[in-house]
């Protein structure tokens, strides 16, 4: 943020007839001007039903992978490699995955929203989870102390699926986080995000009037002169900046 730069925030206000305080809800759109440079977001139910902000144009503004499987900074102990000597087995093989040390019990997150294939024991990487994804990827989060989730399950991005442990061919706590791309592994640190999800024909057709909606109240509220209208199906709305 800079001098000159302008936010304006449009919020759900539940008010009380009985004299009760007013209480805030929702953000249901917010608008940033920084520099000359507006970013928007608007919320809006996602295909699975669970309100999330998008752009005007229909894109969501939630990254498709977090940037991290773990919920708290970790330090990387060993990078994806095709030949790497295996501290336990005293051999070269590959390690298909990113080696996270963190203390035991740090909360694992999943990356992106999927569904659980695997939630169980393997030989080699001890409790393990595999999530599939949209767009044919598939996450392994391996080593774990605990699990969190069960097969079948459905999973949202950022939800705790397990904890840090040294379960399996481990040397200490760690976890070892996997990617594939239709079977094939990839490298997470130099893998190029997908495209955040857009909103089809049909979903624009619910989104566009109530973005259009949200627009002009905040429109209103940035211009001279007072806001009367509301926001539509919520309770009330008032903007703040």
């Amino acid at each position: 943020p800079r001098r000159g730069d302008d936010f304006c925030l449009l919020v759900e206000k539940k008010e009380y007839f009985n004299g009760q305080a007013p209480t805030y809800k929702r953000i249901l759109a917010a608008r940033y001007n920084n520099a000359g440079t507006v970013y928007e977001g608007f919320l809006f139910a996602d295909p699975d039903g669970k309100p999330q902000y998008y752009s005007r144009d229909g894109r969501s503004l939630r990254a498709a992978f977090l940037r991290s499987p773990l919920k708290f900074s970790a330090r990387i102990s060993s990078h994806f490699s095709r030949r790497r000597f295996h501290p336990i087995l005293k051999i070269y093989r590959p390690h298909l995955g990113v080696d996270y040390a963190a203390p035991r019990g740090t909360p694992v997150q999943a990356i992106a929203s999927g569904r659980v294939i695997f939630a169980g024991w393997t030989r080699g990487g001890g409790r393990t989870v595999k999530i599939r994804h949209a767009n044919g990827f598939e996450t392994r989060y391996l080593h774990l102390s605990r699990i969190f989730v069960r097969r079948g399950q459905r999973v949202s991005q950022g939800q705790r699926i397990g904890a840090v442990g040294a379960t399996g061919l481990a040397t200490g706590p760690h976890l070892d986080f996997r990617i594939l791309k239709h079977g094939k592994y990839l490298n997470f640190e130099r893998l190029k995000p997908p495209r955040a999800r857009r909103l089809t024909a049909e979903q624009m057709k619910e989104f566009a009037p109530a973005r259009d909606r949200y627009a002009a109240l905040i429109h209103r509220r940035l211009a001279p002169g007072p806001v009367l209208a509301d926001a539509g199906r919520s309770p009330s709305s008032e903007a703040v900046d």
